[in-house]
């Protein structure tokens, strides 16, 4: 999953479940992604990363030590004659897309040597970023085979939370631990990817039957946070998305007073604030708490 905090609540989920069936109070191994990566770097005493090209377990850099680190490289680069570096989001998507230079080509990638010299200066300060947790990873069980067979065994049944919201290399890493498994379960919905700006890649979503032509796609359509109002305008969204993901969704409850959503088309911010604030001046006047009122 992709943060502490959801690893927590499926921890201590699975636990109370396990209680009551009986099953001890074993869990299973519930991690982030990033904590994946970091356990599969630091077997064997830190051997994975000596595999991802480090010499020694690096020390990770906070977002502050990263800032300035990498405004060094780039004042270097500029001084040696680069033209120009990527923006944030492009360098965020690229590295998510392709997870380590030596797996692009030079036309796909126009800064391909940029990224290479970074991976090398961070290598000889003994530097990691959060994202070498999972490009390193994917490097060392490429490297190893019985680190990979290892782990595989370890890992022989996958779970994977909110798999809209995966990465290419987050997709190679959890590919890569399956292999032929047939026990593989991701739990995603394509209408809620949303992070494609941090490298998110809905392909993982769309090539699932492809991948795994034996796998099975269910799909969860029965609603326990809507109306039916809500649900209806939902259901008539994205009439031309691929058959194989169209979905009609039902609300498990009912209420027949429920108010069918509004569409309301603003000129700019402004509007958009007046009408807001008109639209709660009147629930007030008919007699609304101001804390049921809630803006998203």
């Amino acid at each position: 999953t992709f943060t502490r905090d959801a690893a927590s609540e499926m921890r201590e989920r699975a636990a109370k479940v396990l209680l009551v069936l009986g099953e001890g109070t074993k869990v299973p191994d519930v991690r982030t992604f990033h904590s994946l990566g970091l356990q599969i770097l630091s077997d064997d005493n830190g051997r994975g990363w000596a595999l991802a090209g480090w010499p020694g377990v690096p020390r990770l850099m906070d977002e502050a030590e990263h800032a300035r680190e990498s405004a060094a490289f780039w004042m270097e680069r500029f001084r040696d004659g680069g033209v120009g570096a990527p923006s944030h989001g492009e360098w965020t998507r690229s590295t998510a897309e392709h997870g380590r230079p030596h797996d692009v080509t030079e036309n796909v990638l126009h800064w391909k040597s940029d990224w290479e010299a970074w991976e090398a200066r961070k290598r000889a300060r003994n530097l990691a970023e959060h994202h070498d947790l999972l490009a390193g990873a994917l490097t060392a069980l490429e490297s190893d085979p019985h680190l990979l067979e290892r782990w595989r065994h370890r890992a022989s049944v996958l779970l994977v939370d909110e798999y809209q919201d995966t990465d290419r290399t987050q997709y190679r890493l959890v590919s890569l631990l399956a292999g032929d498994s047939p026990s593989v379960l991701a739990v995603g919905d394509d209408d809620q990817a949303i992070y494609g700006f941090r490298g998110a890649n809905l392909r993982n979503v769309l090539d699932w039957k492809a991948d795994r032509p034996k796998g099975r796609i269910l799909s969860l359509t029965a609603n326990h946070r809507s109306l039916p109002p809500v649900l209806d305008a939902a259901n008539r969204i994205f009439p031309d998305k691929p058959q194989v993901f169209r979905k009609i969704l039902s609300a498990c409850r009912t209420d027949n007073s429920a108010p069918k959503p509004l569409w309301h088309c603003a000129r700019d911010q402004a509007e958009e604030t007046r009408w807001i604030l008109s639209r709660i001046a009147r629930e007030v006047r008919s007699g609304r708490k101001r804390r049921d009122i809630c803006i998203l």
